[in-house]
């Protein structure tokens, strides 16, 4: 009896916190009021969920519209879908774009780094910018991938880099922004 009921304990504890769908990981795991999901992409065996949410009025009561959140799952239909993410973010902004950044790292049992995704997102706020570029320390130029949701235009990029600028249908540079 004593060992059925340890394993029902350990089963729940590696187990109760995962989900049969990621739909219902997000609608479950995710600490805030998810108004819409604006992109859900795939990176490795993870996978990065952007959504909407409103900020919270105590620490941010100048903000009215919904803001982007960032969550991370990793899993399968098969096995389940746990939320790993940080549920958090870090941000600038311009009067042209907002930038959050967070980085996942995942590790062996040595401490070993086994899986590292940054991630860079935000909101488009001028309708000009059609495109967002980012550029690395060498200098070389990546584009970041826009999507559309009910609060928005949103851009996403998983690699690192040290800045990033907005560019209108003309290729004009509407915005940029650098960092150390």
């Amino acid at each position: 009896m004593k060992k059925r009921l340890l394993v029902m304990m350990v089963s729940f504890l590696l187990y109760g916190c995962t989900y049969p769908t990621l739909d219902k990981a997000i609608e479950k795991s995710i600490p805030y009021d998810v108004h819409d999901v604006v992109l859900i992409e795939e990176v490795g065996a993870t996978s990065i969920v952007l959504y909407e949410t409103n900020a919270n009025k105590d620490n941010f009561p100048q903000i009215d519209e919904p803001v982007i959140a960032l969550a991370i799952f990793k899993g399968s239909d098969q096995d389940g879908w746990k939320n790993v993410g940080p549920n958090g973010w870090t941000h600038n902004d311009s009067d042209s774009f907002t930038m959050y950044q967070e980085f996942y790292y995942e590790r062996d049992a040595q401490g070993e780094v086994t899986e590292y995704i940054p991630i860079y997102y935000g909101k488009l706020n001028n309708p000009n910018i059609t495109q967002i570029i980012t550029i690395d320390e060498d200098g070389h130029e990546k584009e970041a991938v826009l999507s559309e949701g009910s609060g928005g235009r949103y851009y996403v990029a998983f690699w690192d880099f040290t800045g990033l600028k907005g560019i209108s249908k003309d290729g004009e540079i509407i915005d940029q922004m650098k960092w150390e």
